[in-house]
This record gives structure tokens, sequence and C-alpha cells, in this order.
């Protein structure tokens, strides 16, 4: 449907290189953004439109930060320097928390 809508939750875990993933659990900031640009990348390449991108306020049952990608089949894309800021917000929203907070 071309006016259709995706909401997508990126876990991570599942995207990164296994070597780079401990226990199941990803913390660090270059392996988010580095998934999060592979699948942006993906992602246009399908021809979809990445229109928004943010963290999930609640970590995965392991404690691992899980994204939000907002997707459309028209439409302008947002910055992909936005990737960055959006990690950066959700390690400091995280940071002192524990791993369910």
């Amino acid at each position: 449907k071309d006016d259709g809508r995706i909401i997508t939750l990126i876990k991570p875990q599942f995207e990164a290189e296994k070597k780079k993933v401990r226990k199941g659990v990803v913390r660090d900031r270059e392996i988010h953004i580095y998934v999060l640009e592979k699948i942006w990348d993906f992602t246009e390449d399908s021809g979809l439109k990445i229109v928004g991108l943010t963290f999930s306020k609640l970590r995965g049952p392991k404690g691992n930060i899980e994204f939000f990608m907002h997707l459309r089949k028209e439409g302008e894309s947002i910055p992909r320097f936005g990737i960055t800021k959006v990690v950066d917000e959700a390690h400091s929203f995280f940071e002192g928390k524990t791993k369910y907070g």
C-alpha cells in the first residue's frame, strides 16, 4: 500500500555480529550505531523511507537498548546523522539505571 506505514522494533542483539554480543546483550554505543546504519542502508535499498527513529524507554528482557524505526514508501528520509543523536539519547537516558529501568 503506497500510503502505508511500518513501525519496526530493532533489537541490536540479533542484528550485530555474534562475536560482538556478550551473553545476548549489546551495550556498546558503536555497535548500536553500526546496526542502525546497516538497517538504514537495507531499508533505503528496498525503496522505503525512514521518517522516524527513536529508542524504546523499556529495555529488553536482558537489559538491551532497543530502537523503533518508522518507515514509509513515500516522503523523504530524515537525516542519517540522526542515528548518532538517537543512540546518544538512549545511552544518556539509561545511564545509571538498572537493566530494567
